[in-house]
This record gives structure tokens, sequence and C-alpha cells, in this order.
């Protein structure tokens, strides 16, 4: 039985940065719509945080089956970019 899972994003932060509360990034561009099967480590958005830009990779293997996110808008660390149901 496939499982779905939520793909949040997240990032490696300074060890002196506790609080990840305030951790954000911008959704430059979504690379994926639901339906399409992604591999491991198949990018799913351009983000940008306060470290720079860069393509945000799928963990898992799958079909997406929905897109939480919206280009041009901002969000918090650990926020769900989407549902992948594993394959």
């Amino acid at each position: 039985m496939s499982q779905v899972h939520e793909v949040r994003v997240v990032w490696e932060v300074s060890e002196d940065l506790k609080d990840k509360s305030n951790e954000w990034f911008d959704v430059l561009e979504i690379l994926i719509k639901a339906g399409d099967i992604v591999s491991k480590h198949h990018s799913l958005a351009v983000i940008e945080n306060a470290k720079g830009a860069g393509e945000f990779e799928s963990p898992i293997a799958g079909e997406i089956k929905e897109i939480l996110v919206k280009e041009g808008e901002r969000y918090h660390y650990n926020d769900v970019l989407c549902a992948i149901e594993e394959k």
C-alpha cells in the first residue's frame, strides 16, 4: 500500500540559531504539477532564503498529489511544499 508524505522545506541552520520559527523562504518558481512522477532528488521548486536561492529537491520518489505553496509567496521553515504519494 502506498503512503502520501508531506514534503516540508527544511535546511541546515547555524548552531547559534535556536529558534527556527523566524527562518523564511520565498517560492520563486514551482517546477512540478499535480500528477507528475518524480524521482528522489528531482527538483520541485526554486526557493530563496537568507542564504540565497536554489532548487529544493524531493526527498522521495513518487507521484505529486498536491502542491501547497504558490509562486511569489513567502513561507516559513518546515512549511509543507507538496504532498507526494510514495511509489
